[in-house]
């Protein structure tokens, strides 16, 4: 692709997303209707064989809607093993509260699928369309800003683009380039995963603990009896765990689930990862706008992050659309406006939420304690209370029109 002659009047606007992961292809797929999309990534455009070793997101009903909009939904479900029961407990405490898809009058909580599969569905459906064009193991070096547009610089490119969005993760390129001022810092812990089969289990079942220093996490995924597991936990810990011999851990696994999971047998690699708060201040600029976890990223004990992030996309396809259907530059700062007001107080209350949950769920203090204790207890037993939960986690707050 040559670069656009800025001086031209373009008649089709043209968007460049930088990061080709879930959101960022997602994000592709439905801005492609408003003009010519371009997708940059470091790595590789293209599918991958599923891998036992995959890591297990959880995909909330507003995801299940927009992957089904742009057309990728059948491909994901026949991997995608829905839940019907979520368990939380309180290690400390011994509070617990138990979400019921029957009593909730829902046909399920959600799913839970490999990473891998998503990506290879929205890649597959990217092949079959010719308005988006992907160009793998490409890095942004430089940008440049024009009047009317911006204009990225790679070692191999010159893209300019009316739209440039920013889907590059929690260590973002682009949002350092284009100097969006940004609160990070490291969580205390890691995340340590692995894959799990066991010898029977409530197969729709979800479950996580709350305990001193951390959660786990125990999630049902499509094959036979087997369970994605994320522990959180102080890393001295996670790294002694990762040593162990897969027997070992597997003992430890199963007594840290009071016995739920029986005949443990870990399957996959244990993998530990890092975490990180990281919260852009802005979410736009003139002709730039970030989304996913480059403009948010927190804990992982909720899995709700992706799901924000597919909302993101959402709310600005839905804001770009209702612009260009008024005849007015949905990449113009003041349109993207409308973008960040619409999703800053979401999002703020989405992190403050994950924020209270980590800091409360492992404090050791007995007020603490007993709180949770009754907190969780309360909640249980009310209804109403867990219909209001169920519904932001299920992503039922958020009423994007992103019928294309």
């Amino acid at each position: 692709m040559n670069a656009l002659d800025v001086d031209q009047i373009i008649e089709q606007p043209t968007i460049v997303i930088v990061g080709g992961g879930i959101v960022g292809l997602t994000a592709a797929l439905l801005l492609k209707s408003l003009g010519q999309v371009t997708v940059l990534d470091k790595g590789g455009l293209s599918p991958k064989p599923l891998h036992v070793a995959d890591r297990v997101l959880a995909i909330n009903h507003a995801s299940v809607q927009l992957f089904k909009t742009i057309g990728v939904w059948s491909d994901i479900q026949m991997h995608a093993r829905a839940y019907d029961l979520m368990q939380v407990c309180d290690d400390q405490s011994g509070g617990q509260i138990t979400f019921d898809a029957k009593v909730l009058k829902i046909p399920n909580l959600g799913y839970f699928v490999s990473q891998q599969v998503i990506v290879n569905a929205l890649l597959k459906r990217i092949g079959q369309t010719k308005a988006i064009t992907c160009y793998p193991h490409t890095v942004c070096e430089a940008i440049e800003r024009q009047l009317r547009a911006i204009t990225v610089r790679t070692s191999q490119h010159s893209l300019t683009a009316n739209l440039l969005v920013g889907s590059d993760g929690a260590h973002s390129t682009l949002r350092d380039l284009l100097g969006f001022p940004t609160d990070r810092y490291k969580y205390t812990q890691q995340a340590l995963t692995t894959t799990i089969e066991v010898e029977s289990s409530c197969q729709t079942m979800a479950w996580q603990k709350f305990m001193e220093d951390g959660t786990l996490a125990c999630l049902p995924i499509d094959k036979g009896n087997r369970y994605g597991i994320v522990w959180t936990a102080l890393p001295e810990r996670l790294q002694t765990w990762q040593a162990w011999s897969a027997p070992a851990f597997a003992r430890l696994l199963q007594s840290y689930t009071d016995g739920w999971l029986k005949q443990v047998q870990v399957i996959s690699p244990r993998l530990l990862y890092p975490l990180q708060f990281v919260h852009a201040r802005s979410y736009i600029q003139a002709h730039a706008v970030l989304i996913g976890d480059a403009m948010h990223t927190t804990h992982p004990l909720a899995g709700l992050g992706l799901n924000v992030g597919l909302l993101d996309v959402a709310s600005l396809y839905t804001v770009c659309r209702a612009a260009q259907q008024q005849h007015q530059p949905f990449y113009e700062r003041l349109i993207l406006r409308r973008y960040e007001r619409q999703r800053k107080a979401n999002v703020v209350k989405f992190l403050m939420m994950i924020e209270a949950l980590n800091y409360g769920g492992t404090a050791t203090g007995w007020g603490l304690q007993l709180g949770r204790y009754a907190g969780l207890q309360m909640c249980d037993r009310v209804t109403c209370i867990k219909r209001y939960v169920a519904r932001y986690a299920l992503g039922g707050e958020f009423c994007y029109d992103i019928q294309s």
